[in-house]
């Protein structure tokens, strides 16, 4: 596909669509500053993040609390709101300003007010206050930055923290953040007692340490107590297994 193709395919949606665009039978808005692949596939009805799309309509029900970890624009956030109810707690972490504020727009379709925050940070277990944050190639690859890669600087957060945001009781964990994943498992077994739900997209080109592996993520759930429901590519679904 030419740009010069891909261009024309974006003006035509947006004269006619706006910033508006229908992905898993929702409608979003992804304005026009944002990632120009991303919005092609958008205008185009490509498959878009599909295998975690699918996993959250199967398995997240309504009245679920939810965390989501890696918000990007937000498309999965209001799937998430879709199935979970308009006053459900949602609380989302992403990096990336500029998503942050699309996420967060996204993320609130259909939800009462006060059900749903954005916090900017990423999730890292250096002891840090800041760690630095690559923004990536696209709205889907943003990572934290290995050591000489550029970047900018953004609050460290951890999933005990957002957790503490929420109610009290169990909620659903929704993971998407770029080869961090195997790191929060590691650090967060206390935490992982309150999660009853855990749909967990894995990155093995985008692995931080070695052996930072699916098959790693996949032991450290099965030794908190998780066991697996389904796998498509490289998202799973895990739920808790029942007290005997």
């Amino acid at each position: 596909m030419s740009q010069t193709s891909r261009k024309c395919t974006l003006w035509m949606h947006r004269l006619l669509h706006g910033d508006r665009f229908k992905v898993h039978g929702m409608v979003v808005r992804v304005p026009i500053t944002a990632d120009a692949g991303v919005r092609y596939l958008l205008a185009r009805k490509r498959p878009y993040e599909a295998p975690e799309a699918q996993l959250v309509r199967t398995y997240l029900t309504p009245g679920m609390n939810v965390v989501e970890l890696g918000g990007s624009i937000g498309v999965i956030s209001a799937l998430i709101r879709a199935q979970i109810g308009a006053a459900a707690q949602h609380v989302i972490v992403e990096a990336n300003p500029h998503l942050a504020r699309i996420c967060e727009a996204n993320a609130a379709i259909g939800a009462n007010p006060g059900t749903c925050r954005v916090i900017e940070g990423a999730i890292d277990y250096s002891g840090a206050p800041e760690v630095t944050f690559s923004a990536g190639a696209n709205a889907h690859d943003g990572h934290l930055a290995v050591a000489g890669e550029a970047g900018f600087r953004v609050p460290a957060i951890t999933l005990a923290e957002v957790a503490a945001t929420l109610p009290p009781g169990d909620f659903a964990l929704v993971c998407d953040i770029e080869g961090a994943e195997v790191a929060m498992l590691r650090h967060e077994v206390a935490t992982l007692a309150r999660v009853n739900l855990i749909v967990l997209e894995t990155h093995p080109a985008a692995c931080l340490a070695p052996g930072d592996t699916p098959e790693a993520a996949y032991s450290l759930l099965e030794a908190a107590g998780f066991r697996l429901l389904e796998r498509q590519c490289d998202v799973a679904a895990f739920r808790r297994r029942a007290a005997h």
